[in-house]
């Protein structure tokens, strides 16, 4: 008969009994996971940031992944290399038909961002200092890369590191978007379902008053307008077109609607928190 232990000291005076010692073990016994997280044998809770040793950090029992094994269980759990099996040849076909830059470029000032950039495969272009101040516009950057550096044949997709909910299938779809329409449209830019109806915005009078808001919102619904707004994630260009014209819009250019939370952009503290609890929530599966 198993003997089931009922707290962290009774498991781990055991395992020092019974366990060859060949690694230094934490004093902890996890009995479960959640998520990013692992509880031990005591109930207590801990943020999982180790995972495991040569594993996909994943988190622990996302039911996604325990009808996947549940469902393998009931075929084969492994397959060799030496043979093919399905699910490996799907995954491969998903990476391959979801990988669909030739290049990705990193442009910045700072030698520690550059570092990280090159550390993940990435190439860098160092900014001169024209082009490493406040003042400078996203055209001139992307015209500085495009006239001098690198002209990419077909597309240009723009990334800024300021929507980090952004995910790779939408980057991909977009991609898609501006590739099956390629010969009628120049631009694809994401948008998102606009916080405010444009009706509503309107400038402050010099003396301070709402003179400018005329209209009558007692009967005012929102979903009576669906306008919507460019959230800064996804733009997609032709070079030659976007060095002509100086931007993403226009009746060229094509919308490619994301969901409010991908579509979080981070320009200040607030933005920063809302980010952080949204990527907390997608880490825990909730």
């Amino acid at each position: 008969m198993i003997e089931k232990f009922k707290t962290n000291a009774e498991v781990i005076e055991n395992g020092d009994k019974y366990l060859y010692g060949n690694h230094v073990r934490m004093p902890l016994s996890i009995e479960r996971g959640e998520g990013a997280y692992v509880f031990d044998k005591d109930g207590n809770k801990y943020l999982d940031f180790i995972g495991g040793i040569a594993v996909n950090g994943l988190g622990h029992c996302h039911p996604a992944i325990v009808k996947c094994l549940e469902e393998r269980a009931h075929t084969i759990l492994h397959c060799s290399n030496y043979f093919y099996n399905e699910p490996a040849v799907q995954t491969a076909k998903l990476i391959v038909e979801n990988s669909c830059f030739d290049k990705v470029l990193v442009s910045t000032d700072s030698l520690e961002y550059g570092a990280i950039a090159k550390a993940w495969g990435a190439e860098v272009v160092y900014r001169d200092q024209r082009l490493a101040t406040s003042s400078a516009t996203t055209f001139m950057v992307l015209e500085d890369l495009l006239r001098n550096k690198v002209c990419p044949s077909k597309l240009l997709t723009l990334l800024q590191p300021t929507s980090p909910l952004r995910t790779s299938s939408q980057i991909a779809d977009a991609m898609r978007l501006i590739t099956l329409n390629f010969a009628q449209y120049d631009f694809v830019a994401s948008v998102s379902l606009a916080e405010h109806a444009s009706h509503l915005v309107h400038p402050l009078a010099a003396d301070g008053s709402l003179a400018f808001f005329d209209i009558d919102y007692s009967n005012y619904r929102r979903q009576d307008s669906a306008e919507y707004s460019p959230n800064g994630a996804i733009f997609i260009a032709k070079p030659d077109k976007y060095l002509a014209q100086g931007h993403f819009f226009g009746e060229k250019s094509l919308a490619y609607i994301m969901d409010k939370e991908s579509s979080v952009d981070v320009d200040d503290d607030i933005d920063f928190a809302l980010a952080e609890l949204c990527m907390t929530r997608r880490l825990i599966g909730r």
